[in-house]
């Protein structure tokens, strides 16, 4: 009996898995979602890329007549070598390395930023 009764909700089982296979899906016939994607990047000064690329974390540099204090080397979700550059005035700036390793330019700020966890641990109230 039990045999009978897993037999049959296998049977069940793909009957409506080769059903739902076969139905054809819609295509749209034009995109869904615009894309407005800026390819422009402002290049970092030749001068400072091999500071960019060489360069502790930590480091301070000059930047347009700012201090701008470089943060280590991270790999970015664009596939790419990245560092920010940390202000006096708090303000923060990410330059990605291109993809041939020749030169850096400056990404648009993102929405939202990732930060390390603090090591203690933090009350909820």
């Amino acid at each position: 009996m039990l045999r009978m009764k897993n037999i049959s909700c296998i049977l069940l089982s793909v009957s409506v898995l080769a059903g739902c296979a076969g139905i054809d899906q819609p295509i749209a016939s034009r995109p869904l979602v615009e894309h407005d994607f800026e390819t422009q990047e402002t290049l970092v000064p030749e001068s400072l890329w091999s500071q960019f690329s060489d360069a502790d974390s930590k480091t301070q540099i000059t930047v347009q007549s700012s201090y701008a204090q470089l943060s280590a080397p991270f790999f970015a979700a664009n596939g790419k070598t990245c560092r920010k550059l940390i202000f006096a005035q708090a303000t923060t700036q990410v330059a990605c390395q291109s993809s041939d390793k020749t030169s850096w330019y400056y990404v648009k700020p993102v929405l939202a930023e990732y930060s390390e966890p603090s090591s203690g641990m933090e009350q909820s109230k």
